[in-house]
């Protein structure tokens, strides 16, 4: 009986023993990840494909967290908010974005809420346009490689890298309406959803200009189509290029 009752308990110990040792194994990296300092990463997270910002605010003291994540970001941090609505619990939340990913988070943890430059950038489309004459994009690009895909880029009102001009943001393969492709030695001015903006040159890709207006994943299969000689095109259309598109594909 004593030896029946020392296996089970010695049966159960290892079990334990087992589930511990997953429990680290699974949760290590995920947990070195999380944090509200400066040095965590999100590389586990979604990009999201892309968006337009009116408004931000700074994470407030001691950072703040994303709903339902063990993530944050860290005290003073720019937080782009794009919406927000009440709870059942009566607390207010915000849709936001950081690191180029989407994220929830309660309204009490960001402080300083200001406009973004959009408006600026709105009314400097309309100054440009005041004479009846469209402004209009000469070329199209892509941003960066879609075979390298976690990777995104801001846009902003004016050609200047501050937390106030950033209007946008947008992922690789997002497509860029390219206005003029050399504003300057850094910059090139594009429209974004209708309105002016500027974006670093370094983020545009010409080359696969004709993967536009596509899902991610369609592009990727077409570029590893072509590489590999394949033509069968019915096949990739399937997977998302628009109907009667998919000849220019494989000029």
């Amino acid at each position: 009986m004593n030896g029946m009752i020392r296996k089970q308990f010695l049966r159960i110990t290892v079990c334990l023993m087992l589930v511990l040792t997953m429990s680290v194994t699974i949760l290590q990296e995920p947990v070195q990840a999380a944090g509200t300092t400066s040095g965590f990463t999100t590389d586990l997270v979604d990009l999201s494909r892309s968006a337009t910002f009116r408004t931000y605010a700074r994470a407030g003291k001691g950072g703040v967290g994303f709903i339902g994540t063990s993530l944050g970001a860290p005290e003073g941090a720019a937080i782009y908010i794009e919406d927000g609505r009440n709870t059942c619990s009566g607390k207010y939340i915000y849709k936001v974005f950081y690191e180029g990913r989407s994220w929830t988070i309660y309204a009490s943890d960001v402080v300083d809420l200001k406009d973004t430059a959009y408006s600026t950038a709105y009314y400097a489309t309309l100054k440009r346009e005041k004479n009846g004459k469209k402004v209009k994009a000469k070329k199209t690009a892509l941003i960066g490689d879609v075979m390298d895909p976690l990777h995104y880029c801001n846009i902003y009102a004016k050609p200047k890298v501050t937390d106030e001009n950033c209007i946008a943001t947008a992922a690789v393969g997002e497509t860029i309406y390219v206005i003029r492709e050399n504003y300057n030695e850094k910059w090139a001015e594009i429209l974004w959803g209708g309105v002016i903006g500027y974006i670093k040159k370094d983020c545009l890709n010409y080359a696969d200009s004709y993967l536009s207006d596509i899902g991610i994943r369609s592009q990727q299969d077409i570029k590893q189509a072509k590489k590999a000689g394949l033509t069968y095109k019915g096949f990739l259309c399937y997977y998302g290029v628009p109907a009667g598109d998919c000849e220019k594909y494989f000029q």
